[in-house]
C-alpha cells in the first residue's frame, strides 16, 4: 500500500511513515473482499481477517471494519530494537542509518498520528492494548 518499487536506502529516504503514504481506499476494499471471501466457505465458520500496520488506527474507515482491535504498545527503545532486529544481516552502516531514520521519521509519526488515537480508542473501550516492552 506504499509507493511502488523498493524504497531508497535509509540515509536517502524521505519520510515514508505518514498516513498519506497509504492507499486507504484500496486497503478498505481489500479488507472487505477478504472478509467476504473468508465468510463464503461451505461450512459455517467465523471469518477472521488480520490486518497489521502501525498506521491502521489512523483511518476511521479501516477501524470501523474491525470487529476486534488489538494494539501492541511498546516504548521507543523496544520499537527501535524490533525494527533493527527484523534483518540481522544489515551492515553496521545500514543499522546506523535505520536508527537515524527511526528517530527522524518513524517515532515522530507514531507519536503524532497513532498514540493520540490509540489513547482515545482505549478510553472508549474499543481498543484492547497489550504492552510488549521487555
Amino acid at each position: 500500500f506504499h509507493h511502488p518499487g523498493p524504497p531508497p536506502p535509509y540515509k536517502e529516504r524521505g519520510d515514508m511513515e505518514g498516513p498519506e503514504t497509504v492507499d486507504w481506499d484500496r486497503l478498505a476494499k481489500d479488507i472487505d473482499a477478504c472478509t467476504e471471501k473468508a465468510s463464503q466457505g461451505e461450512e459455517r465458520t467465523t471469518a477472521v481477517v488480520i490486518v497489521e500496520g502501525f498506521l491502521l488506527l489512523w483511518c476511521d474507515e479501516v477501524v470501523k471494519r474491525c470487529g476486534v482491535l488489538v494494539f501492541l504498545r511498546a516504548g521507543k527503545e523496544e520499537c527501535l530494537a524490533r525494527r533493527l532486529g527484523r534483518n540481522p544481516e544489515r551492515s553496521q552502516e545500514e543499522r546506523k542509518d535505520l536508527a537515524a531514520y527511526f528517530e527522524r521519521c518513524v517515532w515522530p509519526a507514531y507519536t503524532r498520528y497513532i498514540e493520540p488515537v490509540a489513547n482515545r480508542l482505549a478510553a472508549e473501550g474499543v481498543l484492547r492494548q497489550v504492552v510488549v516492552d521487555r
